[in-house]
């Protein structure tokens, strides 16, 4: 299973839903968490930390920036580049925001 949103709901279902001996490749970021180290040991889950945007980043501004890519569902917030430490303290909360956009508009 890849797990890519770092969000503890989606772990823990994700690890549910894996066979014993499974392995669970955790590429989002999501802070401390709790998970079911019981289920974890008893049906040998195996689990993988996996950093992305090493050399993905060129690819996905192509795609994005050639209109292939539809990310508009994924931002929660847009703000002008004048309150951009508002955008930043938002962006930095998950509780608030999924992600922030800077508008540049007009520059």
């Amino acid at each position: 299973m890849f797990e890519s949103s770092g969000n503890q709901a989606a772990i823990r279902g994700g690890l549910a839903a894996l066979k014993p001996r499974g392995i669970l490749v955790q590429v989002g970021l999501g802070g401390t968490m709790d998970l079911p180290q019981d289920s974890v040991v008893t049906r040998e889950i195996e689990i993988r930390g996996a950093f992305r945007f090493i050399n993905e980043f060129g690819l996905a501004a192509a795609l994005i920036g050639g209109g292939r890519a539809d990310v508009r569902p994924l931002i929660t917030h847009e703000y002008e580049l004048a309150r951009a430490r508002e955008a930043f303290d938002i962006a930095g909360d998950r509780k608030q925001a999924m992600k922030v956009q800077l508008l540049f508009e007009g520059l």
